[in-house]
C-alpha cells in the first residue's frame, strides 16, 4: 500500500511539472501554424509552444509515459523550455524545428520517419516511438519541416530539402534551391499517397511522389500508385500564369489568378454526383484513371473575390466508401477575405462565417480558424478529440468554439 501511495504522489509531480494544459488566457495567444495529422493535432503559438491534442497512442503528443496509449486527450503544452518556430504531424508521428535550428521529432518511428540506427541505414530503427520530443538532428540549420504518414521532409536554410529517414537529399532537376514546401496534401498516406508540390527559388513548381508522367495541374493528382521503382519522381507541373496560393489535394484543388479563384474537384461537385464518379471509377479500374482525370477537367468553378487574405484546401475525412455505403470522403476550399469573412466550398455546398471575424486559417485534414478575439473555431471530424473539443464522440463541427 505504502508503494502504491509513493507511485502515486510520483505520478502526481510528473503530470505537474511535464505538462501544462491550456488555460482561458491562452485564447488570446496568437496562433502562428496548426499541423493536423491523421488523429492528433499540434498548434504552435507566437511565444514558441506546442500544444498538443487527440490520439497519444504512439506518444505522438510528446507528453511523456503518463498519457501514453490514451486517445481523446485535451489539450495540454510540451513541455520543453525551447522555443519551436516549424511543427508538422504524420499518421502517427510529430516533428518540430526549434528557434536556434535544431530538428526534433515524437511519436511513432517504426519507419525510421523520426530517426535510424546510428545513421546506419542497413540496420532496423532504433526504437519503435518516443512519447517526449527527442533531438533529430543537432546540425541547426533546419528551417521548416512536414510529414506525409509515415515519412518526414526537412527544408534547411541553405534551401535544400531532405527525406529525414534516410537524409536523401531531394534535388531540384534545374539545380536550383527550394523555396517552400507548398502543400502536402491529407497530411500523408501510404507510399501511394504522397502528394507534395514543392516551389523553388524561381518560382517553379514540382510535384513529388505524385504524377508518373507529366500531366497538367488539374489532372495530375490521383489515388493510384506513383512510383516508378522505389524511387519517387519530381516533375514539373504546369500552372496558368499569374497563378498564387496553390493548393491540391488527392480529389480537389485551388489556386488564385488576380481577383478570381478557380477550385476544381470534390469541392465543387455535389454528393450524388460524387458517389456516381466513384462507382465508376471502381466498376472499371482500367478506366478509373481516364475518369478521374476527366472529372478533374469539367468540374471547375470560378469565384470572383475582389480582397483574399489567405486559401487553403482538403480533405475532411480520411476513408470512405461509396459503394453500398453512405459515408464518403469530403473535400474543401476555404477562402479567407480581407475584411475577416471566411467562405468555405464542400462537395458542391458553400458555407460563411456570417459575423465572425476571422485573423487566420490553416488547413489539411480539417479547419482550424482564430479570430480577431483570438477564440479558435474549428471546422471538422472530430476523431480521437483531434479537434480539441471537449467530446468524446467522433461527430462532424462547423465553426465550433474550441474549448480549453
Amino acid at each position: 500500500m505504502k508503494r502504491k501511495l509513493i507511485l502515486f504522489i510520483l505520478a502526481a509531480i510528473f503530470v505537474a511539472v511535464s505538462t501544462s494544459r491550456a488555460s482561458q488566457r491562452d485564447r488570446m495567444q496568437k496562433i502562428v501554424d496548426v499541423a493536423l495529422g491523421k488523429y492528433h493535432t499540434l498548434c504552435l503559438f507566437e511565444d514558441g509552444r506546442i500544444l498538443s491534442f487527440g490520439n497519444n497512442e504512439n506518444g505522438e503528443l510528446g507528453l511523456g509515459e503518463f498519457f501514453l496509449g490514451e486517445r481523446y486527450i485535451s489539450p495540454f503544452y510540451i513541455q520543453v523550455p525551447i522555443k519551436f518556430v516549424s511543427i508538422a504531424s504524420g499518421y502517427f508521428h510529430s516533428l518540430a524545428v526549434s528557434e536556434d535550428g535544431t530538428l526534433w521529432g515524437w511519436g511513432d518511428n517504426s519507419s525510421c520517419q523520426l530517426i535510424n540506427s546510428e545513421r546506419n541505414f542497413s540496420k532496423s530503427c532504433i526504437e519503435s516511438e518516443y512519447n517526449i520530443p527527442v533531438i533529430i538532428d543537432s546540425g541547426k540549420d533546419w528551417r521548416k519541416v512536414f510529414a506525409d504518414g509515415f515519412d518526414s521532409f526537412g527544408l534547411k536554410k541553405d534551401g535544400t530539402l531532405w527525406r529525414i529517414s534516410d537524409m536523401y537529399q531531394i534535388e531540384n532537376p534545374k539545380g536550383r534551391k527550394w523555396k517552400n514546401i507548398i502543400v502536402q496534401a491529407d497530411g500523408g498516406g501510404d507510399d501511394y499517397k504522397l502528394y507534395v508540390i514543392l516551389e523553388d527559388k524561381k518560382g517553379e513548381i514540382f510535384t513529388y511522389g505524385t504524377c508518373n508522367e507529366e500531366k497538367n495541374t488539374l489532372s495530375c493528382f490521383s489515388v493510384w500508385r506513383s512510383e516508378k521503382g522505389d524511387s519517387k519522381i519530381l516533375l514539373p507541373l504546369e500552372i496558368p500564369p499569374e497563378t498564387s496560393d496553390l493548393w491540391m489535394s488527392d480529389f480537389s484543388g485551388v489556386f488564385r489568378k488576380r481577383n478570381e479563384i478557380h477550385i476544381w474537384g470534390m469541392t465543387v461537385t455535389d454528393e450524388n454526383e460524387i458517389k456516381k464518379k466513384f462507382k465508376s471509377m471502381f466498376s472499371d479500374i482500367r478506366k478509373s484513371e481516364e475518369i478521374f482525370a476527366d472529372w478533374m477537367l469539367k468540374s471547375k468553378k470560378k469565384v470572383k473575390i475582389k480582397k483574399s487574405k489567405k486559401i487553403i484546401s482538403g480533405n475532411f475525412m480520411w476513408s470512405f466508401a461509396c459503394i453500398g455505403g453512405t459515408e464518403f470522403n469530403y473535400s474543401y476550399t476555404a477562402c479567407l477575405q480581407n475584411d475577416g469573412k471566411l467562405i468555405v466550398w464542400s462537395n458542391g455546398k458553400t458555407y460563411t462565417s456570417d459575423s465572425l471575424k476571422i485573423r487566420d486559417i490553416w488547413g489539411n485534414n480539417g479547419i482550424f480558424a482564430q479570430a480577431e478575439d483570438g477564440k479558435i473555431y474549428v471546422t471538422g471530424y472530430n476523431l480521437f478529440n483531434r479537434l480539441g473539443v471537449d467530446k468524446s464522440q467522433e461527430e462532424f463541427l462547423f465553426l465550433e468554439l474550441f474549448d480549453f
